[in-house]
């Protein structure tokens, strides 16, 4: 053999060695778990949730103290909707990271989502303590407020968590969330724009829709009320709401046959819709069409027999009609049930409303 050959041999027998022993190095070395840990949201993002919750669930249970872990666990089942799972994983990784932000905040949302509202508004308010800009947890805040009608506290939160993000995927529930509490607090004015705000977002929203043109409604702005509820009526023609408060505007608009029409699309839509009935009388009787008004006047009485502008409503149609005891009869009936709600507190307004 030559020379050549056998350095060769030697060198080939000497790599053999070094690899054995590298890799009998590299086996004695302890398992990375933060490796391992990257990996299985490596799945998880990929969209393999079930199988990351596995790997999540094994590396748990084999490296118990490492809170990392912990909070990617309750994270996966978060957002698998099992929020009272996920809890006693986040509730351990909080306790062994207690400075850190991230296991706080996502505490709070599952205690939020198993309306635990304390429990979340002390994570909330932990987490901001670390970050005390963070907007979202600000935002999260807010809803635990929102949620327990502590509206006066709700609004800075929204307020700050608004003007410290300029996430375009999160700030029209912001809008929403921060016009839910002006109207709550009576500030129509002020929440218009923010529900215009985030119904440029959202458009296909017709909830949305239907509470800007009732807020445009009240502050009397009838004619963006009406094409707000126009453009909801393109998306659901049959929207009872919708129907309703158009015809509600054609009545104040002198439009009584598109009020007329409005409101039997909607009883078209809901045939036990009481109060669209009621406000079709009116209209049918303010267009001085009598005979017509007794049939949706009988059937509201059916529905409500203590409506007393209904039975007012009666008996000036019926003495107009000519039954005059017949109205005498409804008079009386819409006078005891005034004088009733009077000694209850309340006030009558004769008439039709």
């Amino acid at each position: 053999m030559s020379g050549v050959a056998m350095g060769w041999r030697r060198r080939a027998a000497a790599a053999a060695v070094a690899l054995w022993v590298l890799g009998s190095r590299l086996a004695a070395q302890p398992p990375d778990p933060q490796a391992e840990l990257r990996q299985a949201m490596e799945r998880f993002t990929a969209g393999d949730t079930a199988g990351a919750e596995r790997a999540l669930q094994e590396l748990a249970r084999r490296y118990p103290e490492t809170w990392q872990i912990r909070l990617a666990l309750g994270r996966v089942l978060i957002g698998r909707k099992r929020p009272l799972e996920a809890l006693p994983h986040l509730e351990a990784a909080a306790s062994r990271a207690p400075g850190e932000f991230d296991p706080h905040s996502a505490l709070g949302q599952a205690y939020a989502l198993a309306k635990r509202l304390s429990e979340a508004e002390r994570e909330f308010r932990a987490a901001l303590e670390l970050r005390p800009a963070d907007p979202l947890s600000h935002f999260n805040l807010g809803r635990i407020f929102l949620l327990q009608e502590q509206y006066a506290q709700a609004l800075p939160e929204f307020e700050q968590a608004l003007s410290g993000t300029s996430d375009a995927h999160r700030r029209p529930m912001m809008h929403q969330n921060l016009a839910a509490v002006l109207r709550a607090l009576g500030r129509p004015s002020q929440a218009v724009p923010h529900l215009e705000e985030y119904l440029r977002a959202r458009p296909e929203d017709v909830d949305a829709r239907l509470q800007l043109a009732s807020l445009q409604f009240d502050l009397s702005a009838y004619d963006a009320s009406l094409a707000s509820v126009q453009e909801a009526l393109k998306r659901d023609a049959r929207q009872p709401d919708a129907l309703y408060l158009k015809g509600m505007l054609c009545k104040i608009k002198g439009r009584n046959d598109d009020a007329i029409a409005s409101f039997r699309a909607a009883l078209g839509a809901r045939s036990d819709f009481t109060r669209a009935r009621y406000q079709l009388a009116t209209v049918l009787s303010e267009a001085g069409r009598d005979a017509e008004v007794e049939e949706p006047l009988r059937l509201v009485l059916e529905a409500e027999p203590e409506h007393p502008n209904a039975h007012y409503l009666m008996s000036t149609v019926l003495r107009r009609l000519g039954r005059g005891s017949e109205a005498d009869a409804e008079l009386a009936i819409h006078n005891r049930i005034a004088e009733e709600q009077r000694a209850r507190g309340r006030t009558v307004v004769a008439g039709p409303e």
